[in-house]
């Protein structure tokens, strides 16, 4: 059976990097890791997609601490993304790095542009990205297997809908990431509520039938209903900014693509002074493009 292909790949590049600057080679890690991933699935076209260095800022507004918690990560690790980002257009690879919002938004942007893409990236927030031709990989992690996901089996592999993830992660909120959620309600209980009360965000936020989730946990899962209680009441605040912050934001994109300009020799030369393997260089020279592709 023919292995399915998809003519883009969005990758998480500050996912992918830092993954390998902990595994102690950030240059060569995160390059065979698209590289496998470019051998598996045969894009047309690669994107490599970065967080700015202002990423937080569209989302301060609703969470002024967002993120605050979060220690620098090291000079060392910003040192080998510019090299990766001086690197990866010799190999063929676009990048995008939008000022003021995250890797994550302009994956989910640029996945708006194609009928058939794959998102790769550990991050669950990318599930809201889910589309009829739009897939997300997630790597292997830890004891964890790899996942591909689809509209299809969304349901099976996560647990949830697609269409349940970001109300779902606005629930639990994420203390990594200082989003607050519904404070005490965890994973399980955030499932159970979306199971029985699709529409519990919305109502709990002002919907037009603010009253329906209540009735529905009332009637099936009455022990559940204090949550609603909790969202229309202390925490809707909370809950509010919550569910802003996890939202995927539509950005502009195409206009910080930054071009391909594939150059077999330049790469190698690099790729050498980077510390890279000949076994990488070889397998990389099989796959660069002779000319740029554009997005």
């Amino acid at each position: 059976m023919k292995a399915k292909t998809y003519p883009v790949i969005l990758f998480d590049g500050n996912g992918i990097a830092y993954r390998a600057f902990k595994g102690g080679d950030t240059v060569g890690g995160t390059l065979w890791r698209l590289l496998e991933a470019v051998e598996r699935w045969r894009p047309e076209v690669t994107v490599m997609a970065w967080d700015a260095p202002d990423s937080r800022e569209a989302r301060l507004k609703y969470l002024p601490g967002y993120k605050g918690d979060r220690p620098p990560k090291e000079p060392d690790f910003y040192e080998a993304v510019a090299a990766l980002e001086r690197l990866l257009p010799l190999l063929g690879v676009l990048q995008c790095k939008v000022p003021g919002v995250e890797a994550d938004d302009s994956m989910y942007t640029l996945s708006l542009e194609h009928e058939q893409c794959l998102i790769y990236s550990a991050d669950k927030d990318l599930l809201q990205a889910l589309a009829p031709g739009v897939h997300v990989y997630r790597p292997a992690m830890g004891n964890k297997d790899e996942q591909l996901v689809s509209l299809d089996n969304c349901e099976a592999v996560t647990g949830l809908k697609s269409t349940d993830w970001t109300g779902y992660l606005a629930l639990c909120g994420d203390k990594s990431d200082n989003i607050p959620g519904i404070k005490g309600l965890g994973d399980k209980t955030a499932k159970k509520i979306l199971a029985v009360a699709p529409s519990f965000i919305s109502d709990a936020l002002g919907g037009d039938m603010q009253e329906e989730s209540l009735i529905q946990l009332c009637e099936h899962a009455p022990k559940l209903a204090k949550w609603f209680d909790k969202a229309v009441g202390p925490d809707r605040a909370d809950l509010q900014a919550s569910f802003n912050a996890v939202q995927l934001i539509y950005c502009d994109a195409d206009e910080h693509m930054v071009p391909a300009a594939p150059d077999r020799a330049a790469a190698e030369r690099a790729m050498l002074d980077m510390g890279c393997s000949e076994r990488l260089i070889s397998r990389w020279f099989k796959l660069i493009p002779d000319a740029a592709e554009d997005f």
